[in-house]
């Protein structure tokens, strides 16, 4: 009976360990940034744009602190705002929009 609670044990140590480094979610989000920052994000949709690098920095914070979850999740968020502020940029800087 103790072995079995011992590799139970085990077994969700080995789960927990198995976190990766999001390099993958990292790159795409780093990425997004910069398209959005050179659809003038910055200048058409600051908010936004803020968040997204704001969101982007606490996903390297999370890599550097090894929760690597934590890191992917905040990754998936940085690109989304990346790209509701570059998508909001493009349509403002088409219609001539501050």
């Amino acid at each position: 009976m103790k072995i079995w609670a011992l590799w139970i044990g085990f077994f969700f140590f080995s789960l927990s360990c198995a976190s990766y480094i999001p390099e993958k979610e990292m790159a795409v989000a780093r990425a997004a940034l910069k398209a959005a920052e050179e659809a003038n994000a910055p200048i058409h949709s600051p908010k936004l744009f803020q968040k997204a690098e704001s969101t982007f920095r606490s996903a390297e914070r999370a890599i550097e602190e090894k929760e690597f979850d934590l890191a992917k999740d905040l990754a998936l968020k940085s690109r989304m705002y990346s790209e509701r502020a570059e998508n909001l940029a493009v349509l403002k800087g088409e219609r001539g929009e501050q």
